[in-house]
């Protein structure tokens, strides 16, 4: 397998600065500037098997039958997973496991991942994934936050998440001027440089290697090895060159069908990410829409704010 660039021997002979208040050059600084860093869509094993992985069309619309027969048959096809093959925890999630590892009765989401597959080259994964035959009956799609407080829930527990009141001073305080104003902030997504990718290696005890951008390994870890049905300490997560440490390096997401994929196959398998995969894949800032009404008295001093915020947290 590559492995990260180590200093150079003139590099390594160099005085470098210690002690409080010294300014310390990162490790791995050199080889990023000249460009021969390993990032994770740089990195390779031999026996390497290629990932893709079939994702939702719908935004909201209810499973009914998924058949894999075509991609499986198809020639350089090493394996095609489904939420059948995850032999762990079928959901994960950072606080609340309700994201699942494949949508199996109902898809929450444009872009929700429904099957992977790995194969002898990335456009022979490419095509088998698209191959993989899905019947959906569609279904409305809340997409105003708003409108989710009547909407039929997505969750058994429904759709509101959290909800958090918070008061401080005089409620009854009052202004000489009132202003209200109605707020708006979109989805956004920081889109970094460098494309999501991923390398997952089994290992001889039965566990996988996950080499990946992460900024949350630990975390990264434990969601894998439940959903893995592994014990932590075999599964083990490398932490690439992480090219902007964004939201969309804090969520797990192709990890999850990668080391499943290794693991049936036996081989190490990768997955470079599209841009367009990459928007449909990770997570996004919340869309949020915000209520205010500000209090001031004659002079221009802030009295009371009063607000209501609403976020929208999305499928999960």
């Amino acid at each position: 397998m590559t492995a990260l660039a180590a200093p150079s021997a003139e590099a390594s002979e160099q005085q470098v600065p210690r002690g409080i208040g010294a300014s310390v050059p990162a490790t791995d600084a050199r080889a990023k500037t000249e460009g021969t860093f390993p990032y994770a869509a740089d990195l390779w094993a031999e026996g390497l098997l290629w990932a893709a992985v079939l994702r939702s069309p719908h935004a909201h619309a209810r499973i009914l039958s998924i058949d894999t027969t075509a991609a499986a048959e198809m020639p350089g096809v090493r394996a095609v997973v489904t939420h059948a093959d995850v032999p762990g925890a079928t959901t994960h999630g950072r606080r609340i496991a309700d994201r699942p590892v494949f949508a199996h009765d109902v898809v929450r989401h444009h872009g929700e991942p429904i099957a992977a597959v790995a194969a002898d080259h990335p456009d022979t994964a490419r095509l088998a994934a698209a191959a993989i035959a899905v019947e959906y009956e569609l279904l409305d799609p809340v997409t105003d936050p708003e409108q989710s407080f009547g909407a039929p829930a997505l969750h058994p527990d429904g759709n509101l998440i959290r909800h958090i009141p918070l008061r401080y001073g005089d409620p009854e305080a009052t202004g000489d001027v009132v202003v209200e104003g109605l707020y708006r902030i979109g989805r956004q997504d920081p889109a970094p440089i460098g494309a999501e990718a991923g390398l997952a290696v089994p290992r001889p005890d039965g566990g996988v290697e996950l080499y990946t951008a992460s900024t949350d390994p630990h975390t990264d870890r434990a969601l894998a090895a439940a959903c893995f049905g592994l014990e932590p300490d075999r599964v083990r997560v490398v932490v690439t060159g992480v090219p902007g440490a964004t939201a969309d390096r804090e969520d797990a997401a192709f990890q999850l069908p990668l080391g499943l994929l290794a693991l049936r196959t036996g081989c190490p398998v990768k997955l470079a990410a599209t841009r367009e995969e990459s928007f449909l894949g990770h997570t996004h800032r919340h869309p949020t829409l915000l209520r205010y009404r500000h209090h001031a008295d004659a002079e221009g001093r802030l009295v009371k704010v009063e607000a209501q915020i609403l976020m929208d947290a999305g499928a999960y």
